[in-house]
């Protein structure tokens, strides 16, 4: 089946339907490109959906973490504290 619209209307349409949070990424791409071929436009954004995803696990487990940490040595704190006297 043969499309009616051209590679450029495809990316336009697509690039217009995003959510907000892509926005960044959209300037990025109408900027450093002259011309956008539509496979490259879904693989790129493939790749910043992924990395996007990525990044809020791995900020999540960072702050369990921290947090976990902060807690060892309130108690390491505490039981000393307590042995003193």
């Amino acid at each position: 089946m043969k499309s009616d619209f051209s590679n450029e209307n495809k990316v336009i349409i697509l690039l217009i339907f995003l959510l907000d949070s892509y926005d960044h990424l959209v300037m990025t791409l109408l900027h450093n490109s002259t011309s956008l071929v539509f496979k490259d436009v879904i693989n790129l954004l493939m790749k910043y959906y992924h990395r996007k995803k990525n990044v809020g696990k791995t900020h999540d487990e960072s702050l369990y973490v921290k947090g976990e940490r902060k807690h060892r040595k309130y108690k390491e704190k505490k039981s000393s504290e307590d042995n003193n006297n």
